[in-house]
């Protein structure tokens, strides 16, 4: 029994006298001195160490706990662009499980179309920290297509090594967005405004034109206006768009309030 207790140390939790714990650590070994035979105990305080550890584990579990909860896609990939770690929002967009993307290249997120140069950009990141900051096509596991604002960071890991945390935020609905605006605006300039110039035009001549019935040239006045403020609407339309994609700026200029009410 003596003999197994000198070939180990112990951690023990101790209370002192103030009621305080204490974490102890106990070493014993044996001595000879003339014909006696002496045992020694070891005590080491390790009370500091156990606090900074439970510490920097709490730490741990805490930063853990903000980059799985966290509503950004957030993934680690090493120097060679391979998955070491992806948060719960991540694998949520692209739909794939933790295990199906830790250990596999990044690419395989990606359209085969892009592969090549996403994977020299990713290089090029890790080596010079180049930018990365952009819009981006990327392929769901089902195979469908989103496109994602993503940013990266460079951190270097505790063997020396870099890698790259890189955020990724779904933005497809945005993009469709613009592209629908986009077209509306296309629509409304060339498949109705010319046409409908064409026939204001139309209206304006006919009116004007000798021998016609007063009642004519009255309708034909009727129907250019009416063509007019349409034309009118679909500028201003127009307009509002400009303003939302922050392509136009307002003309600010005084004018007579009064001398517009009388027009009106």
């Amino acid at each position: 029994a003596i003999g197994d207790i000198l070939a180990q140390s112990h951690d023990v939790l101790s209370v002192n006298a103030n009621g305080k714990a204490r974490h102890l650590h106990i070493r014993f070994s044996d001595a000879h001195l003339q014909s006696s035979q002496l045992y020694i105990g070891i005590v080491e305080d390790r009370t500091d160490q156990f606090t900074t550890l439970a510490g920097l584990r709490q730490s741990e579990d805490r930063l853990e706990a903000i980059f799985q909860s966290t509503p950004l896609g957030m993934c680690i990939t090493d120097s060679k662009g391979y998955f070491e770690t992806v948060n719960q929002a991540y694998c949520r967009l692209y739909g794939y499980t933790p295990q199906e993307l830790i250990g596999r290249h990044f690419t395989i997120v990606v359209p085969e179309s892009h592969k090549a140069q996403l994977a020299e950009l990713h290089d090029r990141f890790i080596d010079e920290g180049a930018e990365i900051r952009g819009e981006w096509d990327v392929q769901r596991k089902d195979g469908s297509i989103l496109t994602i604002l993503a940013d990266a960071v460079r951190i270097v890991g505790s063997d020396g090594s870099n890698k790259q945390v890189t955020f990724a935020m779904d933005i497809t609905d945005k993009k469709r967005a613009e592209r629908l605006k986009e077209d509306i605006e296309q629509i409304t300039r060339h498949d109705i405004k010319s046409p409908l110039s064409g026939i204001m035009s139309l209206a304006r001549f006919s009116k004007k034109q000798a021998g016609i019935p007063e009642d004519a040239r009255r309708k034909f006045g009727m129907f250019e206006g009416s063509c007019r403020q349409i034309f009118e609407l679909l500028n201003l339309s127009r307009g509002v768009y400009l303003m939302e994609q922050g392509e136009d700026a307002l003309d600010v200029s005084e004018f007579i309030l009064l001398s517009l009410l009388d027009q009106i």
